[in-house]
């Protein structure tokens, strides 16, 4: 859901959305000692959502937390400022930058702030939360020679099984049997290969 329409919006109008993000403790980036997390302490006026953050950085001791107890944090001007946005970066990454990702993840939701680790493939293949429910699939991949792993179901619906299908198929791999479905005779298919309209794997 995060992603939104990012790969849309790169598809048809050639926009990268990334970035640390503009409006500080809002769907923003900043770097801990072993890579990023991204965090989402408040969303438009919530003081609801920032109390908890507030609290979070003062049970934690960091330097400076007193100047996020102010209600001026609440305004998304502000927070959206350069002033704002700068302020907040560099007290909160003072913290971050002290910890890995896992602790400032468990702390953070331990205070009830969402934050989480931005994973890399890595991190996302040894993760105890997928492999607790088996996430991660092989799938023997002839034409690579080898077993490839892929994600699994994003999801499960109770009695209903999902199952991974075949591997990508291969460069005209399925072009014949698609044009024989279409009624095409094989002198026509072979016709079509040799004019380079179309390739049979």
């Amino acid at each position: 859901m995060a992603l939104e329409n990012a790969a849309q919006y790169y598809d048809l109008e050639g926009k990268l959305r990334r970035g640390r993000g503009r409006e500080a403790g809002t769907a923003t980036i900043h770097r801990c000692k072993d890579g990023y997390i991204v965090l989402v302490a408040i969303m438009g006026k919530n003081k609801i959502m920032w109390g908890p953050f507030v609290e979070w950085m003062k049970a934690e001791g960091v330097e400076n937390w007193e100047v996020f107890n102010s209600d001026k944090w609440i305004d998304p001007r502000y927070r959206e400022s350069k002033e704002g946005y700068e302020t907040f970066c560099k007290i909160f990454e003072s913290y971050t930058k002290e910890h890995e990702k896992l602790y400032l993840y468990e702390v953070g939701q331990a205070h009830k702030v969402a934050v989480s680790p931005v994973s890399n493939g890595k991190d996302l293949l040894e993760n105890p939360q997928l492999k607790y429910h088996d996430f991660w699939k092989t799938l023997r991949h002839d034409n690579l020679n080898g077993d490839i792993t892929y994600p699994g179901a994003p999801y499960e619906l109770g009695t209903l099984k999902w199952r991974l299908g075949n591997p990508a198929p291969t460069f005209g791999q399925h072009t014949g049997e698609i044009l024989r479905e279409l009624k095409y005779s094989e002198k026509d298919i072979n016709a079509l290969v040799k004019g380079g309209i179309v390739h049979v794997g």
